[in-house]
């Protein structure tokens, strides 16, 4: 079955285990899929230090529905992430890349709004 893989960058200042674990406390995210942190899945596409989300979908959700669901999950997740990590902070304004791979896999790359 495909993957999905969600890309944080460095700069951006979102520690991808936290996530993981909000992913995998998350009723709705579960849902969908089981979040693991991988470092090097995705190093062909993107620098080294990078840290790489790998979801495993359940259920075989695959296709455009999942990919929105597993958008739009990112997005609340992040948001909420931010607020109980640095509430002192406003959170950063970021869209999700998507780029479907040869294999079927798909990846999400969050890049801040410059």
């Amino acid at each position: 079955m495909p993957s999905c893989q969600i890309i944080f960058p460095p700069d951006l200042g979102i520690d991808p285990q936290d996530f993981v674990q909000y992913w995998n406390a998350d009723h709705e995210a579960q849902t969908l899929a089981r979040a693991e942190a991988q470092a090097d899945s995705a190093q062909q596409y993107i620098s080294p230090e990078t840290m790489v989300i790998v979801l495993g979908f359940l259920g075989g959700m695959v296709g455009t529905v999942a990919t929105t669901a597993v958008q739009d999950v990112t997005k609340r997740l992040i948001a909420a992430w931010w607020e109980q990590k640095k509430p002192e902070k406003p959170a950063p304004e970021f869209e999700l890349l998507e780029k479907k791979l040869d294999d079927g896999s798909t990846l999400l790359v969050v890049v801040p709004k410059i």
